[in-house]
C-alpha cells in the first residue's frame, strides 16, 4: 500500500531511466494510493503504459480524497476496480457549472477522475453557495461531516467559524460534482479562473502549457486577476523555462498562447517566461498558486525573475556538498566492508585448522563461538542477550526469527553451549563452513526434496532424544525487506510428538547489519531475547498449531518487525 500525490507518479514516469527498471517486479503492488491534489487522467494512462510490463496493474490504481481537517480521508473508490475517468462537455462545465457527459462532437472534453464514495461514517454532499444541496452532475461545494472531522483549528476561532456550514458540515474548499454515486473533484475553489463566463480549470490549463517543448513540465501555474474595466478576469499563464535568446522566448510564447487557445477555446492574455524557481511550491512539491499570484501582481514574477543568483548558488554549493558527503560515506562503507572481510579471513583462518583436524564436537562449538565473538566485537557490533537463564534445562527446540546471514553467528556467539543449528542441505558444500557443520553435528535438511521430510524429522526427534536442543528457523528463510514470515510446522510436529518444549527466541539488529543480497556490512547493535519454554496444549494436529502460534506470537512481540503471515499480501480477486 503505497500513496503518493499526483505529481510524484508523473516524476516516475519522466525521471526514472530504463537502465533502473531492470529486475523490477510490482506484481504485489496492491494499491496505489493518488491524491493530495486534483489527479490527472493522463498522468494515470503514462504511469501504467510505462510500468505495466514490470507487473503494475491498472486495478492498484486507486484516486482518493482527503484533507487534513478530516484526517486526510474522505473519499476512496473500491480497491482493486481501477480509476475511472469521467468526460464531460466542456461548454456545459465552463457556462452551467454542469458535468454533461461528453457526446463526442468534435469538441475536446473535460476529464475528471472519480475518487469513490465516502469513508464508512462520514457523508460528503454537493451544495451551492446558500448551503443548499444540488442535483447530480451540477458542479459545486465539497462539504463533509463524520467522526474524523476536526474541531477547530488551534487557537484560530475566526477560521473554524469560515469553514463552518449548516448541519454539521465543513466546507473543503474544493468544487466537486457527484454522478452514479461517486464524487468527482474539479479543483479549489480559489483557484477557479472565471474568463468571460467561463469556469476554467488551472490544472489542464497547467499540464497544456506543460506540453509544449522548451517548458518545464510541472513548473507551470495559471491564474485569474480580477479586471474590473473588462469586466471578467485576465488569464495569465506563468512558465518557467531555461530558455535565454530573446527570438526563442518570443517563439515559445506564441506556442504556449497557440496550445492552450486551441485546447480550451481561450487563449491566455499574459504569458510570463521565467527562470526556473519562479513558480513557488510547497516542501512536498504541489504548486502554490495564490502565492504565485500574489508575487505576480506585486510586478516581483516577470521575465527576469526566478531564483537570485545568490539562492543559485547556495543550492548549487549544497547539491555539491551533498555529492561529497554521499561519496564519502559510500567509501567509509566499502573500506569498513573490506576491513571486515580482512578481519573474517584472518579469524576464520586461525579456528578453522583445528576443527577441520580435529573433527570433535565440542571444540568446534567453543572455537566457533570465540570466533564469533571477536569478528562481532572487532567489527563494531555489540552483542546483548536477555533471558539466557532460561535455558539451564532442556532439551529443547529453539525457535528464532531468520533475518540475515548473520543470525547463526550472532546465535553462536550468545547461547550457551549444547545445541545444533538445524540448516539447508546446501552448505554442505560450501568451503570452510561445511567443515564446521559435520565437526558440529548440526543438523541438515533438504528443503526441496518432500521424500526426505520425514527423515528430517527423524533427526530433531533422536537429537532431542539424545538431550541435544535444537535450533530451527521456522520461516525456512529471509529477505532484504523486514517483517515476520509465516511459520512452517514441521518442528513443531516434532516437538509435540516428542514431549518438548519450544523456546521462543527474537533477533533484532542482525538484518541491519547484514542485509540480504549486499556484501556490506554495518557495525550496530544486535539483541536476543529469549522467552520462556513453551509446552503443548495436548496432541494432535491443533495442539501443534496451537503452539505455533503461540511461539510466532512471542516472537512478533519482541523481533521489533511487523508480522506478514496476518496481513493478505495477494492481489484481490475480481467479483
Amino acid at each position: 500500500l503505497s500513496p503518493a500525490p499526483n505529481f510524484a507518479y508523473e516524476l516516475c514516469v519522466k525521471k526514472i531511466p530504463e537502465r533502473a527498471l531492470e529486475g523490477l517486479d510490482l506484481s504485489s503492488w496492491r494499491v496505489a494510493l493518488n491524491g493530495a491534489e486534483p489527479v490527472n487522467p493522463e498522468t494515470i494512462d503514462r504511469f501504467v503504459k510505462r510500468f505495466q510490463p514490470y507487473g503494475f496493474r491498472r486495478e492498484a490504481m486507486m484516486p482518493v480524497y482527503g484533507l487534513a481537517e478530516n484526517s486526510v480521508a474522505v473519499c476512496f473508490p473500491p480497491p482493486g476496480r481501477g480509476p475511472v475517468v469521467d468526460a464531460i462537455e466542456r461548454e456545459a462545465f465552463e457556462r452551467e457549472r454542469r458535468a454533461t457527459p461528453s457526446r463526442g462532437n468534435g469538441t475536446a472534453p473535460l476529464r475528471f477522475v472519480s475518487v469513490g464514495q465516502a469513508v464508512q461514517g462520514h457523508e460528503v454532499r454537493i451544495v451551492d453557495e446558500f448551503g443548499r444541496e444540488v442535483a447530480d452532475r451540477t458542479v459545486g461545494r465539497l462539504v463533509f461531516r463524520g467522526p474524523s472531522m476536526t474541531s477547530g483549528y488551534f487557537h484560530k476561532p475566526e477560521a473554524t467559524a469560515a469553514i463552518r456550514v449548516e448541519g454539521g458540515f465543513l466546507d473543503s474548499g474544493d468544487l466537486a460534482y457527484r454522478a452514479g454515486g461517486e464524487f468527482y473533484v474539479t479543483g479549489r475553489r480559489k483557484d477557479l479562473i472565471i474568463k468571460a463566463g467561463r469556469n476554467l480549470v488551472p490544472q489542464e490549463i497547467e499540464e497544456i502549457a506543460s506540453t509544449v517543448e522548451g517548458i518545464r513540465k510541472g513548473c507551470v501555474v495559471a491564474f485569474g486577476i480580477a479586471r474590473p474595466a473588462l469586466g471578467t478576469e485576465e488569464l495569465v499563464v506563468v512558465a518557467e523555462t531555461r530558455t535565454s535568446q530573446p527570438a526563442a522566448r518570443e517563439a515559445l510564447q506564441a506556442k504556449v498562447i497557440e496550445r492552450v487557445a486551441t485546447a480550451i477555446g481561450v487563449p491566455p492574455d499574459t504569458v510570463v517566461l521565467a527562470l526556473p524557481g519562479a513558480v513557488l511550491k510547497t516542501s512536498s512539491g504541489k504548486i502554490r498558486r495564490a502565492a504565485t499570484r500574489e508575487r505576480y501582481v506585486a510586478g516581483a514574477l516577470g521575465q527576469d525573475s526566478g531564483t537570485s543568483i545568490s539562492t543559485r548558488l547556495r543550492l548549487v554549493a549544497g547539491a555539491v556538498a551533498a555529492a561529497v558527503s554521499d561519496r564519502a560515506a559510500d567509501a567509509a562503507r566499502l573500506a569498513f566492508a573490506a576491513y571486515v572481510g580482512v578481519l573474517g579471513v584472518l579469524i576464520v583462518g586461525l579456528f578453522w585448522t583445528p576443527v577441520a583436524l580435529l573433527q570433535r564436537q565440542s571444540l568446534a562449538f567453543r572455537l566457533g563461538r570465540t570466533a564469533a565473538r571477536w569478528l562481532f566485537r572487532l567489527g563494531g557490533c555489540r552483542l546483548r542477550a536477555e533471558g539466557v537463564q532460561r535455558l539451564q534445562d532442556g532439551p529443547y527446540v529453539l525457535a528464532c526469527n531468520h533475518t540475515s546471514f548473520a543470525d547463526v553467528l550472532a546465535l553462536m556467539a550468545m547461547l550457551p553451549q549444547g545445541f545444533v543449528f538445524l540448516a539447508k542441505k546446501e552448505i554442505t558444500g560450501w568451503p570452510i563452513i561445511s567443515s564446521f557443520i559435520a565437526a558440529g553435528r548440526h543438523l541438515t535438511v533438504d528443503r526441496e526434496d518432500a521424500a526426505h521430510s520425514v527423515a528430517d524429522a527423524a533427526k530433531i526427534g533422536q537429537a532431542l532424544a539424545d538431550g541435544t536442543s535444537v535450533l530451527i528457523f521456522p520461516e525456512g528463510t529471509f529477505t532484504a525487506s523486514p517483517g515476520l514470515r509465516p511459520f512452517r510446522l514441521g518442528a513443531f510436529q516434532t516437538a509435540v510428538a516428542a514431549g518438548r518444549p519450544v523456546v521462543p527466541m527474537a533477533l533484532r539488529g542482525a538484518r541491519r547489519v547484514l542485509r540480504d543480497k549486499t556484501l556490506i556490512p554495518r557495525p550496530g547493535p544486535i539483541d536476543l531475547w529469549i522467552g520462556e519454554p513453551l509446552l503443548a496444549n495436548g496432541k494432535g494436529w491443533s495442539a501443534v498449531v496451537d503452539l505455533r502460534d503461540r511461539v510466532a506470537a512471542a516472537i512478533a512481540q519482541h523481533c521489533g518487525e511487523p508480522r506478514l503471515d496476518i496481513v493478505a499480501g495477494s492481489p484481490p480477486r475480481k467479483p
